[in-house]
């Protein structure tokens, strides 16, 4: 189990791509700092746990030269509460 910090959620300006978008996030997993570790992620599941709500989501891809990933969550997490929220990855 892997534990990670949400960075940044997605967004774009367009109408077309805004519902696709949203659910996207660029998360920071502890001990991955290069893109060949963090390419090791993609395809695993991401549960992101605030309060008592579960948010479930999938690595699709890397982010930049650092070790981020972009996740695709089924619902957004709520922004607000970024640094509450627990990230596993599973």
């Amino acid at each position: 189990m892997v534990r990670g910090v949400i960075l940044r959620i997605g967004y774009s300006t367009g109408n077309r791509r805004l519902s696709r978008r949203i659910r996207e996030c660029i998360v920071k997993f502890n001990g991955c700092n290069s893109a060949s570790e963090a390419a090791k992620l993609i395809g695993r599941r991401i549960v992101a746990t605030f309060r008592k709500r579960k948010y479930l989501g999938k690595v699709i891809r890397t982010h930049g030269n650092n070790g981020a990933v972009v996740v695709k969550f089924k619902k957004t997490p709520p922004t607000e509460y970024f640094s509450e929220i627990i990230l596993e990855a599973i």
